[in-house]
């Protein structure tokens, strides 16, 4: 009777041991197949998500320029496009404007950088009273007018320049700022630079190496076309749609290397 009760237990150990491999294996199966479901899942929402992310999240981050440490990305440079679009009426001359764009943003950056080593500065008045004689609405001259109403109009238009725009007001005090400090290092190297001087009038092409130079002189003394030459290498995108033109330019302006070059 003992014995039979054993081989019982036994036969139900063993029973119950194959139903726990079995649980065990079957749970394995599930988890490897929930695991390349979620693979597949994942494979399929990569795919819009990578789109999304190269239409639309990668081109406003791109680089656009950079001065010092200072980045100008792709996004920014749309928003003063559009700023300069509203500020030209929609006429924009795109064959040079967008090239022109990019010199003024680094222009600005060197003049907020500049600017204190000349000992000049944009205070947040200065800045404040620019941006309300741009965008401070129009009253008749002789109209009395509601001070707390003409401030509550101004915040209204000017929000709604910037949301027109897309500039937050940091930027667009930054850039104000970038205005004043130009205008003033402007009028401060007039006074230091004679009201009569020497002037020459300057083709320039602007090239990265060295080599690059010896194959324009190489074309120039040859007497390949000045102008087509610049078309065919400047690297200065302004001067190769000005026909190289710089300008009038006087001694003393550009640094003393220029002026040996040019003058002599």
């Amino acid at each position: 009777m003992r014995s039979s009760i054993a081989r019982e237990e036994a036969r139900r150990r063993r029973v119950s041991r194959q139903q726990v491999s079995r649980w065990q294996r079957d749970k394995r199966t599930r988890l490897i197949v929930f695991g390349l479901i979620a693979l597949v899942l994942l494979a399929i929402l990569a795919v819009p998500a990578y789109g999304y992310y190269r239409e639309f999240l990668a081109p406003p981050s791109k680089k656009v320029t950079k001065v010092n440490s200072k980045t100008f990305t792709m996004g920014y440079y749309v928003k003063r496009l559009r700023m300069l679009t509203m500020a030209m009426g929609g006429q924009l001359d795109f064959s040079s404007v967008p090239f022109q764009l990019v010199d003024n943003i680094e222009n600005e950056e060197i003049a907020r950088l500049g600017a204190p080593r000349l000992g000049i500065t944009a205070t947040p008045e200065e800045i404040t009273s620019s941006i309300r004689e741009a965008v401070q609405p129009q009253t008749p001259g002789d109209a009395e007018v509601d001070p707390k109403k003409l401030a509550s109009e101004f915040d209204r238009l000017y929000k709604q320049y910037l949301n027109t725009i897309k500039l937050s007001d940091k930027e667009f005090r930054d850039y104000i700022k970038a205005q004043i400090l130009q205008s003033k290092i402007r009028e401060q190297l007039g006074e230091r630079i004679p009201k009569v001087a020497p002037q020459v009038r300057v083709q320039a092409i602007v090239v990265a190496a060295g080599e690059d130079v010896d194959k324009v002189k190489t074309r120039l003394a040859k007497g390949d076309d000045f102008v087509a030459v610049s078309d065919d290498v400047n690297g200065d995108e302004e001067l190769k749609a000005n026909k190289a033109e710089m300008g009038w330019v006087p001694r003393g302006v550009m640094g003393q290397a220029f002026d040996d070059s040019v003058f002599n």
